[in-house]
């Protein structure tokens, strides 16, 4: 089951994901609009120092709203546990769950040994 919401998860965070990149669409259109603004002024022999230029890469005047980070952060963690989850599970029913529970232990509690004479 943790597999099955796992791959739904991930569809969600592929189609969200979109929202915290620059839409290249958008780039296009100022720029566009830029162009069509330059042709105007040279067709009517006007000055293209007015015409207000483009100003930096498309990655700097973009920047994803709160509620889009938010909520990818949200659908990242929760990819991330079951995924975990279901790791955990796969680990666990096979009987080499026990030996590396074992060694992740003695590790840890070598480390946490180690760090207390450390203080």
């Amino acid at each position: 089951q943790a597999g099955l919401f796992s791959a739904v998860v991930s569809t969600f965070v592929t189609q969200t994901f979109q929202n915290l990149e620059v839409d290249p669409n958008d780039v296009a259109v100022s720029l566009l609009y830029e162009l069509c603004d330059l042709v105007r002024a040279l067709n009517n022999k006007q000055s293209t120092d007015t015409i207000p230029r483009f100003k930096g890469s498309p990655a700097s005047i973009f920047h994803p709203t709160r509620t889009a980070t938010w909520v990818n952060g949200l659908w990242f963690v929760s990819l991330t546990i079951s995924l975990t989850t279901a790791l955990v599970a796969v680990a666990r029913s096979s009987g080499f769950t026990n030996t590396w529970l074992r060694l992740v232990l003695a590790h840890l509690a070598s480390v946490v040994v180690f760090a207390n004479f450390d203080i």
